[in-house]
């Protein structure tokens, strides 16, 4: 009898072995697949940021570009503005020069200035 029970368990253990290997081999079968499909969705993810930084950094670069191009004509409408406003004081000061002011003759309100001047140029004995 203690052949027998020998026997069987000669017979079994490795067929109970072989089981047990196999059982965690799928265990650790399904942990590898698992790990695959994270390490993919990982990858996937990387892929899709790498893919958002390139266009943001694209962006940048552009934007870049027209803050230069705003930036150089901001430049250029300040100089144009100070030319125009030199320009414009220069011809203000011209046509003050050019005022003829009447002293002597009270200021009344409502009054003609081209009346004043015929009646000026009458007593100066000229003719306009």
């Amino acid at each position: 009898m203690r052949k027998d029970i020998l026997d069987i368990i000669r017979n079994e253990v490795p067929s109970i072995i072989k089981d047990l290997i196999c059982k965690e081999f799928q265990a650790i079968r399904d942990n590898i697949s698992e790990l695959e499909k994270s390490i993919k969705y990982i990858g996937d993810k990387y892929d899709d940021i790498m893919k958002s930084i390139s266009v943001a950094s694209e962006d940048t670069k552009c934007l870049k570009t027209v803050n230069s191009s705003l930036r150089s004509d901001f430049k250029d409408m300040q100089n144009k503005i100070s030319t125009i406003e030199h320009d414009f004081a220069k011809q203000e000061q011209w046509v003050r020069q050019q005022n003829v002011e009447i002293v002597g003759v009270p200021e009344k309100s409502n009054e003609c200035l081209i009346d004043i001047l015929t009646k000026i140029a009458e007593k100066a004995g000229h003719k306009l």
